[in-house]
């Protein structure tokens, strides 16, 4: 692929890196041979991928997830093992322009854990990952500019 690429991360649990480039795909590619094992062309609606990371929470998944996120506003946790175009799990919508930041929350006390995201506006959206589809559970307007 000619698209520069725009983010990358490695899954610790497998032996996949993601690659996001800004055309809006996703590469896997096996860190083992160093071969791209499967091209998700479309993964954020040809929009620049903005962020790849590791998911390392154990309360949100026992299987290797990854997430990424594009400038179509949305997150996306894909199955680090799987290689087929269908491997996103969740998918995570409602913000307005690039998501720009994310993060984990570990449970505590019983509870589940939670996503936290961020966008080009300064939004920041807290998400029950176990619901994700039914929108944010918190929201704050907590940063004058872009969260990072």
């Amino acid at each position: 692929d000619n698209s520069p690429i725009s983010a990358m991360t490695f899954v610790p649990r497998c032996t996949n890196a993601f690659v996001g480039r800004q055309n809006g795909s996703i590469e896997i590619w096996d860190s083992a041979t160093g071969a791209c094992t499967y091209v998700v062309p479309e993964a954020h609606d040809g929009k620049r991928v903005s962020f790849t990371s590791s998911v390392l929470n154990q309360v949100i998944s026992s299987a290797p997830l990854t997430a990424s996120a594009g400038n179509d506003g949305s997150v996306k946790l894909w199955d680090a093992r799987q290689k087929a175009q269908n491997r996103a799990t969740s998918v995570i919508r409602g913000h307005k322009g690039g998501v720009t930041a994310f993060a984990t929350r570990d449970a505590r006390g019983g509870a589940v854990g939670s996503i936290l995201t961020g966008d080009e506006s300064g939004v920041v959206r807290a998400w029950d990952p176990r619901h994700a589809a039914a929108g944010p559970v918190a929201l704050a307007h907590a940063h004058m500019g872009k969260v990072t």
